[in-house]
């Protein structure tokens, strides 16, 4: 049956508000902390080395990570001081967002329609690269931002999955067998998509305003405000780039390659650019990995 707006509203604020009273909420916490270091321009080692002493399992990952041997110390690291001394302030803030948002995706949720959440981690980590990797090459900018707002713009598959898990299982057959984006088909069935579900409830826990907006505009940039239009327009270019380069699961489409096309040439990304861009994600993406994050 067909709902109105307000049906359709109602049902998403529902299914926010069950969210926030579920185990998700949970990630509020993990993440809050850092996403204000993160963003704080002025912020400090000393603030998150605190956030890091206080989450022994991740204190552990950041020296794992940090004796790997990617980064090749001469002695073994055992103090935190050292690690952010070692690997530097901003590397570390990567590694930590990371590593938490790994935990986020890929702990709990099973295999579903034939996406695991493995994938959706890959997928995710590739729209983040491919981001910063925008803002560092094409616009000169550090995209740190860009970089955390990539590994969650699909966090609102995460909640569809855990509060709505028919529905969504259904939602991933039907964008297996139709020429229609996943985010068509939500809209159709649920009146609301994903990327609304993951907007509104960065909003609701009072993470950054840019956050919040590059997840609720990353299929529909035009829609974003000017002050966010850039996030929004790159993370939608990245999203396409990890689906083109088949880091996504098989069967389902981009929502307009046409849309991308166009906005690559408005932001004067030229094929050469990207092609640079998509190499230099490949490679990082192995890096990662070869640092020891989630082994």
């Amino acid at each position: 049956m067909h709902q109105t707006a307000s049906q359709n509203s109602n049902a998403l604020l529902s299914l926010v508000k069950r969210a926030d009273e579920s185990g998700i909420s949970s990630i509020k916490g993990i993440i809050a902390g850092i996403l204000g270091v993160i963003s704080d321009a002025d912020s400090t080692p000393l603030e998150l080395k605190n956030i890091i002493e206080v989450d022994p399992p991740l204190a552990a990952r950041v020296l794992k990570v940090a004796n790997s041997p990617f980064y090749g110390s001469p002695r073994t690291l055992s103090e935190i001081d050292q690690a952010i001394v070692w690997i530097g302030f901003d590397a570390l803030k990567e590694i930590v967002i990371t590593q938490k948002c790994n935990e986020i995706f890929t702990s709990h949720g099973k295999e579903v329609a034939g996406l695991t959440r493995a994938m959706l981690w890959r997928h995710s980590l590739a729209v983040a690269l491919f981001a910063k990797l925008i803002y560092r090459w094409e616009f000169g900018k550090k995209g740190a931002g860009a970089y955390t707002a990539g590994l969650l713009h699909d966090f609102g598959f995460i909640v569809l999955d855990q509060l709505l898990h028919n529905d969504f299982a259904e939602i991933l057959r039907e964008g297996t067998m139709v020429r229609q984006s996943i985010e068509e088909i939500e809209q159709k069935r649920l009146g609301f998509d994903h990327a609304m579900v993951g907007g509104i409830l960065a909003e609701h826990w009072n993470f950054p305003g840019e956050l919040s907006a590059g997840i609720s505009h990353h299929h529909s940039p035009q829609n974003a405000s000017s002050e966010h239009a850039l996030l929004a327009q790159v993370l939608f270019i990245a999203d396409c780039l990890a689906f083109n380069n088949e880091l996504w699961y098989g069967g389902i489409v981009h929502g307009d390659d046409k849309q991308c096309h166009s906005l690559c040439l408005a932001l004067n990304l030229s094929e050469y650019a990207l092609n640079r861009i998509i190499e230099q994600m490949r490679i990082e993406l192995a890096q990662i990995d070869d640092k020891g994050y989630f082994k």
